[in-house]
This record gives structure tokens, sequence and C-alpha cells, in this order.
């Protein structure tokens, strides 16, 4: 590694460059080439040359444009897996031992030329005992135990970068704790394989999209065994002339809607690789998904506040997102609005000079965060994988059909959100949800009641005060609502509501 890092002179980026030996190698010629190259560029060939789990760490910093600047997540954005396979020795040997059964009685047949080799696996085409065609990803011999050694190091370099650049180390290291968990998650196939059973249940009902089935009885840690999928790579549909090309970017980018605003679990790894197409009846062509080692999920929260934002950019209001920022907490609380609401307004206004077709999603997230930084911007990094995700589905979609329009696609998704989110329904199934809790807690009412009222009453501030009569209302109501023998005394309902009520004004008044 230190050879490494001194080739490129990024060892000058970690210590003093008075005491880093790249500073000799530097008026070589045959150095000079490597100490030429931008920072960015340095990063991305030190990523490649130290390996699998070194890639996938820049992978992950590519979309982090909330903490690096453009000039290095540019360059690593361009990081993809090229790894050379593993002995098929080793393969079959992990297969066998996880599965506690040989080669020949788990498989009928075993093709033992891999047809893909990433940094973490490598995957084999195999038959079943059944006849049932499928696909084996197996991981990597003592990749845990490497995950391990490059943690530590990571830890020692963002310690000595972070002394050095006068940073605080608590950023690089809740970066490399994030790495820790990701790769962690990849690194149990059973994880994956939930992942696909989940997406598999999302689109039971749905035709656009196909998830392979997985075979739980030759899945473990280390093997996943799914269905093999007979369709052309995304990338060749144009090869295809007949198939309908149109519907299939509408229905690529309303899949994608669909699994953020209604499920809040998307495939977070949606490069052409991962997907192909049936092309079985060409005028009705049928997306399949495959290797979801990498999700998003979202927050409810954070799903309300990112259709919010949407609805806000498309009637440009400034000061709706500029809020919204503020009161999602992804950027500082203390921000000063009407500055962050200026900022706002000189980036999205140039992107309005386009037609609304030509308008990215995904570029207006990447110029919101880069106008957000000085904010102190905090955003949750499932929206960054979001981001990056919808970077590739926009791509995706614009290649089959040029004139996609994807605030056209994406509206429906979000105003129906929207409407559910503040419908009775769900206002109704939120109470309901609710009432069995404030039922436990009810016997603790008197108790409740009393401890409020003994307080001191300069110790009790006027917010403190407001907020524990409306805990007490609401227990009250709750009691109320989920006894039917209460209900059925009207005059004890209206009394107690209308003590409520005069008791909420008279704590507003005063």
């Amino acid at each position: 590694m230190i050879k490494v890092l001194c080739k490129y002179g990024l060892d000058q980026h970690i210590i003093s460059k008075y005491f880093a030996p790249s500073v000799m190698l530097k008026v070589l010629p045959r150095y000079q080439k490597y100490h030429q190259l931008s920072l960015g560029e340095k990063c991305y060939h030190v990523c490649v040359e130290l390996g699998p789990l070194f890639v996938k760490f820049g992978q992950l910093i590519s979309i982090r444009h909330d903490l690096f600047p453009e000039d290095i997540t540019e360059p690593l954005s361009q990081l993809q897996d090229n790894v050379p396979p593993f002995d098929n020795d080793t393969a079959f040997k992990t297969i066998e031992s996880d599965l506690n059964n040989s080669i020949g009685d788990l498989y009928q047949s075993f093709d033992p030329k891999p047809i893909a080799s990433a940094s973490i696996s490598q995957v084999y085409q195999a038959t079943l005992t059944d006849g049932s065609a499928v696909v084996v990803k197996v991981l990597r011999p003592g990749i845990k135990r490497m995950l391990a050694i490059d943690i530590g190091i990571l830890r020692r370099i963002a310690k000595m970068m972070s002394l050095r650049l006068q940073i605080d180390n608590s950023i690089f290291q809740a970066l490399i704790e994030e790495y820790d968990y990701t790769l962690n998650q990849e690194l149990n196939l059973k994880h994956e394989a939930c992942h696909y059973s989940q997406m598999q249940h999302h689109f039971k009902e749905d035709a656009r999209l196909y998830v392979p089935k997985v075979y739980w009885s030759h899945t473990s840690e280390l093997v996943l065994t799914i269905e093999k999928v007979s369709g052309i790579p995304i990338d060749e549909i144009k090869h295809y002339p007949d198939v309908n090309r149109k519907k299939l970017a509408v229905n690529g980018v309303n899949i994608f809607f669909t699994q953020v605003f209604q499920h809040r679990f998307f495939h977070a790894d949606m490069h052409p690789g991962n997907v192909f197409v049936d092309i079985s009846q060409p005028d009705e062509p049928k997306y399949m998904a495959v290797d979801f080692g990498i999700v998003g999920v979202l927050a409810p929260i954070d799903q309300y506040y990112l259709a919010e934002n949407f609805l806000a950019f498309f009637h440009r209001d400034y000061n709706r997102i500029a809020s919204l920022h503020i009161e999602a907490g992804w950027v500082g609380k203390t921000t000063d609005l009407v500055k962050l609401e200026s900022a706002i307004r000189h980036v999205c206004e140039p992107i309005f000079s386009r037609s609304i077709e030509e308008i990215s999603i995904a570029e207006l997230m990447h110029r919101l965060i880069e106008v957000c930084k000085p904010f102190d911007l905090r955003i949750q990094p499932q929206l960054l994988i979001l981001q990056k995700t919808l970077f590739h589905v926009e791509a995706l979609g614009r290649s089959l059909y040029p004139q996609l329009n994807l605030w056209e696609a994406a509206e429906p998704f979000i105003s129906d959100f929207m409407k559910q989110r503040a419908g009775v329904k769900t206002g109704w199934k939120a109470l309901k949800q609710e009432l069995p809790r404030l039922l436990i807690n009810s016997p603790k009412l008197p108790f409740l009641l009393q401890e409020h009222l003994s307080k001191p009453a300069e110790t009790i501030t006027p917010n403190q005060n407001h907020n524990a009569s409306l805990f007490i209302a609401g227990l009250i109501i709750g009691v109320i609502l989920a006894n039917p023998r209460y209900l059925t005394n009207i005059n004890i309902y209206y009394i107690i509501s209308q003590i409520l009520i005069m008791t909420f004004l008279w704590k507003r008044i005063k």
C-alpha cells in the first residue's frame, strides 16, 4: 500500500510533504506522469491498484457529493468492478462446506466457467436436480478477513489525514463506518436473498418487472442460488427494432418511482449489467432485475421531504425548498432561510431555461447538494444512494427514448403519495396503530396527572406546560375513542371534549 501511495504522491496528503517519501520520487522521469495527475485521478488509480475492497470504498466516496468536491467524486464515479476470477476448486469447496453437501448431490450439472467475477463474489451457471436452471453466486475466499484488515488501515489513514488537513476526524470515521456496514451487508448473501424475496413480494402482481426466485435450500451466508432469467441485456436492446422502446423507457421510470414512493425500498445498483429485458412480447417488454446486494431504504420522513421538494421545485417555490431542507435537518438548524433560498434560486433558475423534458431530476438533486454545502449539509446517505440510482435510471430511460419526460412520469407518483399521506384513511390507520399503545399507558394517566400538577410552577416552562397538556389530552382522547362503552354515553364524551378544547384555547391565549 505504501508503495502505491508514494507512486502517486498521495502520501503527501497523509503526512507532511517534508517527510513524505514521494517528494524524492517526483523528480524521477518515470514517476512525473503520476504526480502530475489531479487529486481525483490519483485516488482513482490508487483504488484500482489496491484491489477490490478499495474499489468499493472509492465507489462509496463517489456518491458523497456532500463531503467531497466534484473533482474527486467525478473520477471515482468511473470505478468499475474488473477483477480476475479466483480458482474453481476454492469456489467448489466453499459451496460444499457451506451447504453441507457435494456439488454432485446439490446440482444436476455445474458449469465450471464463471459467467461473472466481481470484487466480492463470482457467479456460475448450474442446473438443480429437479431440472431448474439457476445462477450460483459464491463469495471470494478470505474476503471478510481482507475487509477487516483494510478497515483497520483506512482508520489509521483517516486519522493521519484529519490531522494533516485539520479536518474533523469524525467525518472520516463516519464514512468508514458506513463503508464497513454496507460491505458487511454484501458479505452475507442471505441478506441479498432477503432483498430478492422482498422485491419479488412487492412486484408479484406487477407484470412490468420480474424478480428471480431464490432457492433457499441452496443458499447460505457464502452461497446464493437464484433462478436463471432468460432476457436480453438492456444495453443490447438497440439491436432489436421491434421492441417498444418508448413503453420500456416509461415503464423503467415508473418501476423506480413505485419502489421509492410506494415501497420505500429500491434497487440501488441499477447499472446496465444488472438489468435484462424479456422481449418474448415486443409490444409488452418486461424488465428483469438481478444483483440485489445493494438496496436503498428510505425513512418515511425522508420520503415525505423528498416528495415535497420535487413539488416545490416544479412550482419554483424556492422558499419552500429552503424551509424543507431546514425542517428535515439536511442543513444546520441555524441556517439563514433567506440566504439559502437565494442560493437555491441561483442554481435552479438556469435549469428552467430548458424545456421540462430536458431537466434531469438527478442533476437537480446533485446541484442542490452542491449549493447546500456551505450551509452545514447533513443529508442522509440513503438519499445520496437514491441520487446515484436515479442518474442510472434517467440515463437508461433516455438511451431508450430520448424524448422521455421524467417529470411527467414522476408527478402522478408524487401527487398520489401526498394525497395518501394527507388522507383520512391514512390518518385513521395511524390512529389505530397508536391506540393499543395509548390503551396500555392509560392506567398511568392518574399518576401522570398528579405528577404534572405537583410540579412547582417555576420549574415548568411554557413549552413544557403546553406539551404536557397536549400529551395528557391525547391520552384521554385515545382512551375515549378506544373504549366503546365511553362512546355510548354522549354526555361524558361531550363534556370531556369541551373541557379539553377550553383548556387548549386557554393555554394558547395565555
